[in-house]
C-alpha cells in the first residue's frame, strides 16, 4: 500500500489533463457559433485570444496526462522490484523515461503518417466532390476567380499570361475529368443525359 497515494495523484493529474482537453476541444462558444451562423460580426482579437487559450489548454491537458501516466507507470516497476526484492528508484525512473520517450517518438511518427495520408487523401476526395457538383448542379467555378485559383493550384496547372478565367476555368475542368463524373452520375439515374449531348460529355 505504499504507493496508493502516488496512483491517487497519477488519477488525478490524468483526470486534470482530460478536463483541459477537453476545455481544448470545446472552443467556439454556443455564441460564437451562432454569430458565425448568422453572418454576424465576430471580435478578431477575441478569436485570436481564444485560440491561443485553446492551444494552451491542449499543452496543459497532455502535460497532465504525461505526467500522470509517467507516474503510474513508475508506481508499476516499484511494486514489481518490491516483488522482486529489487530496490532501484533511479532504476525505475530511467527505464519510465525511456519507455515513454520510445512512446512519443511513435505517437510522431504515426502522426506524421497519419498526416500524410490525410492529406492525400482530402484533396483527391475534394476534387472528386467538386467535380460532381460542378456537373451535378452545374455549379460555374469561374465565379468564384479565388476557389478557382486555389483548385487550379491544387491540380498542378501551370497559369499563363494568356489565361483568362474563362480558359483557366475551362482547363480546371479538364483537370478534374468532369466527363466522368457525368457519366457515373447519369449511371446512377441522378442525372439525365442532355438531349443533344453523349453522356459522359464534359460541360461547356
Amino acid at each position: 500500500m505504499q504507493y496508493v497515494e502516488r496512483q491517487i495523484i497519477a488519477w488525478i493529474l490524468i483526470a486534470m489533463g482530460a478536463f483541459f482537453l477537453a476545455r481544448a476541444v470545446a472552443g467556439t462558444r454556443e455564441r460564437g457559433a451562432m454569430k458565425q451562423l448568422l453572418g454576424i460580426r465576430i471580435d478578431k482579437v477575441k478569436r485570436f485570444r481564444d485560440f491561443i487559450l485553446q492551444r494552451l489548454d491542449a499543452l496543459a491537458g497532455f502535460l497532465f496526462v504525461l505526467l500522470g501516466v509517467g507516474t503510474h507507470l513508475y508506481v508499476l516497476v516499484r511494486e514489481a522490484q518490491a516483488a522482486s526484492h529489487v530496490n532501484n528508484p533511479r532504476g525505475a525512473l530511467g527505464d519510465i523515461l525511456v519507455w515513454l520517450a520510445v512512446g512519443l517518438l511513435v505517437a510522431l511518427l504515426l502522426a506524421a503518417l497519419i498526416h500524410w495520408v490525410t492529406t492525400s487523401t482530402s484533396r483527391r476526395i475534394f476534387l472528386d466532390n467538386l467535380a460532381y457538383l460542378i456537373v451535378r448542379y452545374r455549379f460555374r467555378i469561374e465565379d468564384d476567380p479565388e476557389l478557382l485559383l486555389q483548385v487550379g493550384d491544387m491540380l498542378r496547372l501551370v497559369r499563363s499570361e494568356d489565361d483568362t478565367i474563362e480558359s483557366y476555368a475551362r482547363r480546371v475542368e479538364a483537370a478534374l475529368d468532369l466527363g466522368r463524373a457525368r457519366s457515373e452520375l447519369v449511371a446512377k439515374g441522378k442525372l439525365p443525359a442532355r438531349q443533344g449531348e453523349a453522356p459522359g460529355e464534359p460541360l461547356a
